[in-house]
């Protein structure tokens, strides 16, 4: 995979949703059985998206991993974003995708004017995002049937 050239396009659900709607469903509703109705929750449209595309010999684009930017919410304040539905499909997981969709979504941000990121990570990927930067904030918590923690990241 890391010999394939790797792009992370951003932008807004209109214009990624039928490649990122199809790596979320596969991650998040059949790999970790997220209800339909929680994965769906509506607000797609009012988010930046980050798409992972690996480019192969052929010149052929497959779409790897997504994630989103929330910019407004119950628990956001003025300058705040959330990221959430960091999506890597598992054949590409281990290999710097999510890293680099991260990365992107953190510049996007910044972009807007952020100076706070939080996320709720799932236990198992606490690691990822404290080596990006992001500190844990409070006690873990039920999501979706699946443990998490909240994390910031000063911008």
């Amino acid at each position: 995979m890391s010999h394939f050239p790797l792009q992370i396009m951003v932008g807004r659900w209109d214009e990624l949703e039928e490649r990122a709607k199809c790596i979320r469903h596969d991650v998040f509703v059949l790999e970790q059985h997220v209800p339909l109705a929680l994965e769906w929750d509506g607000i797609d449209d009012q988010c930046w998206h980050g798409l992972a595309l690996l480019t192969d010999e052929t010149g052929v684009q497959t779409a790897v991993g997504t994630g989103r930017l929330v910019l407004e919410g119950e628990e956001l304040k003025p300058g705040m974003g959330k990221i959430g539905r960091m999506a890597i499909l598992w054949r590409y997981r281990g290999h710097g995708v999510g890293s680099v969709l991260l990365k992107a979504l953190i510049e996007k941000a910044r972009e807007l004017g952020m100076v706070e990121l939080l996320l709720h990570a799932q236990l198992y990927a606490r690691e990822f995002y404290l080596i990006h930067g992001f500190e844990e904030s409070g006690e873990f918590f039920d999501e979706a049937g699946i443990e998490h923690i909240a994390m910031r990241l000063q911008l």
